[in-house]
């Protein structure tokens, strides 16, 4: 897996962070998302925190669209964190090891390089995305659990 803390600088030219998390497979809420940031007077970027995966029937999709949408500004959820963890054959789709099954090698590369906590510098902002199973520092909240 890649580092745990990674950083990355937004340019002014950008006018609105839009910030999307808890996605679950699912890409229909995703086309609303597309559709408010289409209507935004100026140029805008999308940040993921966490949770791409599973529970939904589109994981495939969903990935697709937040490596589109989104590129590198993306942190790893609980969730996301164990479809890499979970590589057993025939599990069913909606599990962590049914995603991880149905995604392609370069897929789950792109996964594996995604961080715990991203330090964001926009403007004269600094923005810390981490998801919420996580503490400040990157470190595993001690009563979380991410086995489904």
């Amino acid at each position: 897996m890649t580092d745990k803390i990674q950083t990355l600088r937004i340019g002014n030219e950008i006018v609105y962070l839009l910030i999307v998390g808890d996605l679950h497979s699912s890409i229909l809420p995703l086309a609303e998302v597309d559709r408010l940031r289409m209507a935004l007077p100026g140029l805008s970027k999308i940040l993921v925190n966490g949770d791409i995966f599973p529970l939904g029937c589109e994981p495939v999709e969903t990935l697709e669209w937040v490596i589109d949408r989104a590129g590198e500004a993306v942190v790893l959820g609980n969730h996301d964190e164990g479809v890499l963890e979970h590589d057993e054959p025939g599990q069913p789709l909606y599990s962590e090891a049914g995603v991880h099954e149905l995604l392609s090698e370069p897929q789950l590369e792109y996964l594996s390089q995604r961080p715990l906590r991203l330090d964001i510098t926009w403007k004269d902002f600094a923005i810390r995305l981490t998801h919420s199973h996580r503490l400040p520092d990157g470190t595993l909240r001690p009563s979380t659990s991410f086995k489904t």
